[in-house]
């Protein structure tokens, strides 16, 4: 039997895992390992045999292939143009967008820094580092719905796209990652019906003054001046603006010989700009503030006095319904015209998709519609007044529309309240009494509002004591 002594217990180990498990192998597995790999595989050192029985050793668990991990790492292990900390791609990142909107770029870096502070330190040294699973787990802690979520992903990958582009990184983490809980049902537009859009027009032309917390410990009164927002509000409701968009637009923007708003890419969206044509009724609530020479913005110091004027409305509208004013221009646009690519020229978007998803068949009375587009100042005066003291009548519904009744006197118009310029007619006394004598021998209300030619809702006001009380159908009582 053949001895071999070692001067250290080192050297024997190293012997036992290299040359001595070479030793081992029969003369036939030998030849074939020279066979297969060549003279090469009789090179490696001992340390070199023990370090590639460690890394299959421990790739085992992670279905991985020993060439595998090495290309992965060799692709990500050192990026061409250097390593860079998370903090510093961020900087250079957001160098690069400012020549888009203030508004934007300070929400990606905001957004940006939550994730870096997230990140573990060793990651946040090492923009290269940061894998899928790290996105994904910040995802999860954000908690936050599919839509949210979308979003969020979405602003991470415009960093990590400024990296590969810039060669930090080789593969951008955030592609591949599905949305969870994608099926979950997305909320209804917040649209506005008749009586809430006729409350928002009618505080605006009024004075406010509501105290806000305005630094620290300190709160002081703010005021805005009389129809100050009615800019803004009518743009958003009756030419669809985003608001951002709307609080960027100048006066001499909006042209009023021609009937239209224009807004350079430069203030829109996608850097896409935007033409949209005005309705009478917005022309009506735009001239009267129009500065003398044409120039400004149409809304300063717009945060403060939407706070307060949000504030003077009262708890119903705490918190704000998140683009209401563009929803609802969407829908009673759509009811209106009828014509889907018409709305979705209008409101700027690519494609009918968004338009289908949210806004078809939000208004269930063609009446809403038609009362929208003619809520001009003295309409909203009008209505104003009559919802004062009238019942709910429903979603969208406001149940005595005043359509084109021309420059009548106001007492007129409350008597005719109901009259509608597409062919419904005004209702007399005797018409109450036949339509209450056909309620009493059994027919419904679809059935009398297709015989009378008016919605259910303004058929079930017009039998109400409250419309007796007002006076608001034609005739007189007997009585």
């Amino acid at each position: 039997m053949r001895v071999k002594h070692f001067r250290t217990l080192d050297e024997a180990r190293k012997w036992i895992s290299g040359d001595g498990a070479k030793a081992k192998a029969t003369a036939g597995s030998l030849l074939e390992l020279k066979a297969k790999a060549g003279a090469a595989a009789f090179e490696l050192t001992p340390s070199q045999i023990t370090e590639a029985i460690d890394a299959f050793r421990r790739l085992a668990g992670a279905d991985l292939t020993l060439t595998a991990a090495v290309d992965f790492a060799i692709k990500h292990s050192r990026p061409a143009a250097g390593v860079i900390s998370v903090a510093e791609a961020i900087e250079k990142a957001v160098l690069r967008k400012q020549a888009r909107r203030p508004t934007y770029w300070t929400n990606l870096k905001t957004r940006w820094r939550r994730f870096e502070r997230w990140l573990p330190r060793a990651k946040k040294k090492a923009l290269h580092m940061i894998t899928q699973a790290d996105i994904r787990g910040y995802l999860n802690h954000c908690n936050l719905k599919p839509k949210g979520e979308d979003n969020e992903k979405r602003n991470l990958s415009v960093l990590f796209g400024w990296a590969v582009q810039n060669h930090y990184i080789a593969v951008n983490p955030c592609k591949g990652i599905a949305s969870q809980n994608k099926d979950e049902e997305e909320k209804p537009p917040n649209v506005l019906t008749i009586e809430q859009v006729v409350e928002l027009l009618a505080l605006a032309q009024k004075e406010i003054v509501q105290p806000l917390k305005v630094a620290k410990d300190e709160i002081a009164d703010v005021t805005v001046p009389a129809w100050d927002l009615i800019p803004y509000l009518t743009i958003g409701l009756f030419a669809g603006y985003r608001p951002e968009e709307t609080r960027r637009i100048d006066w001499d923007e909006i042209d009023f010989a021609r009937g239209v708003i224009r807004l350079p890419a430069s203030k829109a969206k996608g850097k896409r700009k935007r033409r949209v044509r005005m309705s009478p009724n917005l022309i009506a609530w735009l001239l009267p503030r129009r500065p003398e020479n044409g120039k400004g913005r149409i809304i300063l110091n717009w945060r403060w006095k939407f706070q307060a004027f949000q504030k003077a409305l009262g708890e119903g509208w705490d918190p704000w319904p998140k683009d209401s004013l563009r929803a609802s221009y969407a829908s009673y646009h759509l009811e209106q015209a009828k014509h889907a690519g018409e709305t979705a020229w209008s409101m700027g978007h690519r494609n009918l998709d968004t338009l289908y998803r949210h806004y078809i068949d939000e208004i269930k009375e063609m009446t809403d519609a038609e009362v929208y587009w003619t809520l001009d100042p003295e309409k909203v005066a009008l209505l104003a007044q009559q919802l004062m003291n009238l019942p709910s009548k429903g979603k969208n519904s406001l149940g005595n529309p005043t359509a084109n009744l021309g420059d009548q006197p106001v007492e007129i118009r409350l008597r005719k309240a109901t009259a509608d310029s597409k062919g419904r007619r005004e209702f007399s006394y005797a018409d109450i009494q036949q339509i209450k004598d056909e309620r009493k021998a059994g027919a419904t209300y679809p059935e009398l509002a297709k015989k009378w030619r008016c919605s259910k809702s303004t058929l079930s006001y017009m039998l109400s004591e409250t419309a007796r009380r007002q006076g608001i159908y034609g005739g007189k009582s007997p009585n």
